[in-house]
């Protein structure tokens, strides 16, 4: 009859130790969240084929990703992308659940500058209201002069580059191009606006426009002055 040997001393414990370093290592990779270039490559390529029904199925897997990255600044570009292409009416919870922890839980992430792009874009579907008031909460919580200038630039671009004509409005509109002019100089979108709020509202006098007719013959705006003129001004992208 055979006898049975006895394992080395600690054999069990090392055994355990094993096992459990390669379960912990097949569970991390069923688990492993997808980095957020990489999800955005997927969405790309499914938008291709399909744009509204990669929205359907990719929105969900944003909020995913970004939750299992809760309070951590990984958490940031997931939350960004949906409140910058959940866009249909169906995504309305999504959007403001994400700008909401953007507000509250990450206000102080540098890459928020990407967020007033964001709710200019969203203002029909969020109202005007709400984005005025997310842009105001950027412009007197983040601690970065960058996000504070986008924002203001975006808050003044409601107004004065709409064609407002309420005094109170404009002059607000006015001093939020300003501030953000002295906390990002050379901006040409901030220096633009403000030219655009100070010189082409309703009711001003058209700035002076130089240049040749379709004979190529020099001409000046005020040379048509008392006249009905017509200006298109047109580009190509």
């Amino acid at each position: 009859m055979s006898s049975v040997t006895r394992p080395p001393e600690g054999f069990a414990m090392i055994r355990a130790t094993v096992l459990l370093f390669f379960l912990g290592r097949a569970i991390l990779a069923q688990e492993a969240p997808v980095p957020y270039p990489d999800l955005v490559k997927e969405y790309e390529a499914a938008s291709k084929a399909d744009h509204q029904g990669a929205a359907k199925q990719f929105v969900p897997r944003f909020v995913e990703a970004a939750a299992a990255r809760a309070g951590r600044e990984e958490a940031v570009p997931f939350l960004l992308w949906v409140v910058e292409n959940a866009r249909a009416k169906e995504f309305g919870d999504q959007v403001r659940g994400a700008l909401a922890t953007l507000l509250e839980t990450h206000i102080a992430s540098p890459q928020l500058s990407r967020l007033p792009w964001a709710l200019y874009i969203q203002t029909w579907s969020l109202g005007t209201e709400a984005v005025q008031a997310a842009l105001t909460t950027l412009v007197e919580k983040s601690p970065h002069p960058a996000v504070q200038a986008t924002a203001l630039h975006r808050r003044a671009e409601m107004v004065g580059g709409r064609g407002a004509v309420d005094a109170e409005a404009l002059a607000a509109a006015r001093a939020d191009c300003k501030r953000a002019i002295e906390l990002a100089p050379g901006n040409p979108s901030y220096t633009g606006l403000l030219f655009e709020i100070e010189n082409l509202q309703v009711g001003m006098v058209a700035p002076e426009i130089e240049g040749k007719d379709l004979d190529g013959v020099d001409f000046k705006l005020s040379d048509y002055r008392g006249q009905v003129v017509l200006l298109d001004f047109w580009g190509d992208w």
